[in-house]
């Protein structure tokens, strides 16, 4: 796509996002743990958030309310295996999707090591705001690439956007053409920083309008 064309579609975005308003400042975008964080990430790919995701990380927090840390909860899946933990743990019978989980898991539980942070979520921070979308493709987990980094950058609170089907939809929809998912995520971007608006609580008002009028 040419440059003069690529500025066109993010003007079109630019009025579309400034018609929003100026979006509160939130601080609810994150459950209190990084394994709940990843548990939030991985179910809600393809799913609809309140009548899906939601009611089952709320009865695994009921049933564990010891589940700290990603440690904590890939021990968990091993002992129980990926079978077992999808059924027993979150009503969900799909052993696949818990592989994934389980990647994820270990994948984070390695990378972290390498930055400093009194915590998991401070490390894990640290991380996010050092990674970039196409970090998915090197990643090698099984579904990884669909759920990319930046949605666990969005789950762990940081100022950036979220890529899911409703915001690459929402963008083709404003911009009147289908392009990559990359392209969108970066006109996006470009678009609301241009106009000015915090990026997360854009991407939550996106979700909310879309995914969870669909609930």
């Amino acid at each position: 796509m040419q440059q003069d064309e690529k500025q066109e579609s993010i003007e079109k975005l630019r009025k579309v996002l400034k018609s929003f308003g100026r979006p509160p400042q939130r601080d609810d975008y994150s459950w209190s743990n990084p394994a709940l964080n990843v548990i939030d990430c991985v179910l809600s790919l393809n799913r609809k958030y309140d009548t899906f995701v939601r009611p089952r990380i709320d009865l695994f927090v009921k049933n564990h309310p010891d589940i700290k840390s990603l440690d904590d909860l890939r021990k968990l899946i091993i002992k129980c295996g990926p079978n077992q933990f999808a059924i027993k743990e979150l009503n969900y019978n799909d052993t696949k999707r818990i592989e994934t989980l389980l990647g994820v898991i270990e994948y984070l539980i390695r990378v972290q090591k390498d930055f400093k942070g009194l915590t998991e979520i401070a490390r894990l921070e640290e991380w996010a705001n050092k990674s970039s979308p196409q970090l998915a493709y090197t990643v090698g987990v099984r579904g990884f690439v669909l759920l990319v980094s930046n949605t666990f950058v969005c789950c762990l609170g940081l100022k950036l956007l979220n890529q899911n089907v409703y915001i690459m939809r929402f963008v083709s929809s404003a911009i009147g053409k289908k392009i990559s998912d990359w392209e969108a995520l970066d006109y996006l971007e470009r678009a609301a920083t241009e106009e000015g608006l915090p990026l997360r609580e854009i991407d939550g008002k996106i979700w909310q309008n879309m995914a969870r009028s669909n609930s």
